[in-house]
């Protein structure tokens, strides 16, 4: 059994990690991973709590304490369903006080298809946490769909290890009829119910958290049901059986649509089979669930010139 707690290193340590190490997000907001060192950088993605990363590099401005004001990190993006085999990495930059060591035993665990431990759990709805012994121990702090929280004890599911130390789950955002962790059943019913918890949120490049862009909703949506999807929806459709059209699809298929023509995708969604009619819950502007016309479009995508279906595919069976 791993003691976490020998495995973490507070990112507060005056020790500058080495290039090759890992490291962890461990805080309840997302961290924004940008192109470039700045502030001003695009943000490509975010890191959610309990994702994890190798440190490749340090960017030249130096803080008041000399230590790098950017680390530059690689996130692995493996096929979760073969995990020999790499579907593509991210490189991207964080803000160094972001980051938190964690040492090799403990990345290759939280890594694996499936881990024999019992440390961490995966959040399937929203849920408060509380800091305990903080400053901040009387404000509420979230965590949305698909966290994965590393468990200070195992025999208590309601603390957690937080950047600041330990926190504890308290409440649950929404009453719904859902566990609090994964893995939920692979049920279509439980598939809408998880994705009705989403509706109206707003579009957000490069988030799969308080906000989403297509990729992440489909990657935080299926996370709760124990499945890790790669990031971006161009390395999604690489995975998964192909659905000749859409009389055969079923709920949890992943539709993709792209620029007319294009060999990539640019958007992806969930199928819901919704009284025996294919609807497609996706993020465009916001969270939405529309109907599919006979081309496999919703009228958000006909809306945008030139986009054309790009196929369906079946990476499991929702029953």
């Amino acid at each position: 059994m791993i003691n976490l707690l020998d495995e973490i290193i507070p990112g507060s340590s005056s020790i500058l990690p080495a290039p090759g190490s890992h490291g962890i997000s461990l805080t309840a907001d997302s961290v924004p991973c940008r192109s470039a060192p700045s502030d001003t950088a695009e943000q490509w993605q975010q890191l959610r709590y309990g994702e994890t990363y190798k440190l490749t590099g340090f960017s030249d401005q130096i803080d008041s304490l000399e230590k790098p004001v950017w680390y530059k990190i690689m996130i692995e993006q493996k096929n979760r369903f073969n995990s020999n085999e790499k579907i593509g990495d991210f490189e991207v930059w964080i803000e160094s006080h972001r980051h938190t060591g964690i040492s090799q035993k403990l990345y290759q665990e939280l890594n694996k298809p499936r881990s024999t431990e019992v440390f961490y759990r995966t959040i399937t709805t929203q849920t408060y946490i509380k800091a305990l012994n903080d400053l901040r121990a009387d404000q509420p702090i979230r965590l949305g769909t698909g966290a994965r929280v590393l468990l200070y004890d195992n025999n208590d599911s309601t603390k957690i290890i937080g950047e600041t130390g330990i926190w504890e789950i308290y409440e649950q955002e929404q009453k719904i009829d859902l566990p609090l962790f994964a893995p939920l059943a692979r049920s279509a019913k439980n598939l809408e119910k998880t994705i009705r918890l989403h509706l109206g949120k707003s579009y957000v490049w490069g988030a799969d958290g308080a906000g989403f862009d297509c990729s992440g909703f489909t990657r935080a949506i299926f996370k709760a049901f124990d499945i890790a999807l790669p990031r971006n929806s161009n390395q999604q459709f690489q995975l998964g059986e192909i659905i000749i059209d859409l009389n055969s699809v079923k709920s949890g298929d992943l539709i993709f649509h792209k620029k007319t023509g294009a060999e990539k995708t640019s958007h992806v969604g969930i199928i819901l089979l919704l009284d025996g009619v294919p609807y497609i819950a996706h993020a465009k502007q916001r969270v939405r669930v529309e109907p599919l016309d006979i081309n496999g479009l919703p009228a958000s995508i006909k809306a945008t010139p030139d986009k054309e279906l790009a196929g369906i595919k079946r990476i499991v069976q929702f029953e």
